[in-house]
């Protein structure tokens, strides 16, 4: 993308993954380590070189279609429900794209809705637990 500002730097991901998925060993000394959120260079220091390179795949996909703070994102709701293989970081993109997609803006409550009780004391009675 073209910068209008002065000193400003544009860094395609996309080309640095490919090599890094290549070379693990290169990831230090490339350009992109540094521009990794913590959270990603943590979690990369954990893999063995097939994970490793699954992850980086994960994050291509990830940065495909939105940027790193997004792939940081993805990795902390990862993160919360105790998984941290790359196919885990994968479902996790793919269901908050999906969630997001679907939800944006998408479901608006009305606030003159009247209240809404509910009575199970029929199912009850049928099941068996109470009197009618």
């Amino acid at each position: 993308p073209r910068l209008f500002a002065t000193g400003d730097e544009s860094i395609h991901y996309i080309d640095f993954i490919d090599m890094i998925k290549a070379r693990p060993n290169a990831l230090k000394y490339s350009g992109i380590y540094t521009l990794l959120p913590s959270s990603w260079q943590d979690y990369l220091h954990t893999l063995d070189k097939e994970s490793f390179r699954n992850a980086f795949h994960v994050l291509k996909v990830i940065l495909l279609e939105e940027d790193m703070e997004y792939a940081d994102t993805v990795l902390q709701e990862t993160r919360k429900h105790d998984a941290l293989s790359p196919e885990a970081i994968a479902i996790t993109f793919k269901r908050l794209k999906e969630n997001r997609l679907i939800y944006d803006g998408a479901i608006v409550f009305s606030s003159d809705l009247p209240s809404y009780e509910v009575d199970t004391s029929e199912y009850n009675y049928l099941m068996g637990g109470g009197n009618q």
